[in-house]
């Protein structure tokens, strides 16, 4: 996934889209909600939470996933689950779940040696 604070969604791969309601719910990996199934029976009952209570229920959401809500205000919420598999990547005008793609994107040319490394050798950035 790639989010351009300027262009909005440039790229949506690997992820599921579901609109519910004026939402669109992006998802990647396993997401559930305790009673449900995970997936889209889940992404329904976490978006009707979200909608009767105006707050997203994250605390009742399990599993290894990524999710980004895109609100028809133009608002976008991106969250992942609590167990560290997952993450997004945050530069000066875009978020990613892929570092590399961010990169690109960003046309970065200088790197933090340290983030490098971490990134190659553990898999990720902590």
């Amino acid at each position: 996934m790639l989010f351009s604070a300027e262009a909005g969604f440039l790229d949506t791969s690997g992820f599921t889209g579901l609109q519910v309601g004026d939402c669109i719910y992006y998802y990647k990996g396993v997401f559930f909600m305790r009673g449900r199934k995970a997936g889209r029976d889940s992404i329904l009952a976490f978006a009707r939470e979200f909608e009767t209570s105006g707050v997203p229920p994250y605390a009742k959401a399990f599993g290894a996933f990524s999710c980004a809500v895109a609100k028809p205000t133009g608002e976008t919420i991106f969250f992942t689950d609590n167990s560290n598999l997952n993450c997004f990547y945050v530069a000066s005008d875009a978020i990613s779940d892929s570092f590399l793609d961010l990169v690109r994107h960003e046309q970065a040319t200088a790197f933090d040696e340290d983030a490098v490394c971490e990134l190659l050798g553990l898999g990720g950035v902590f």
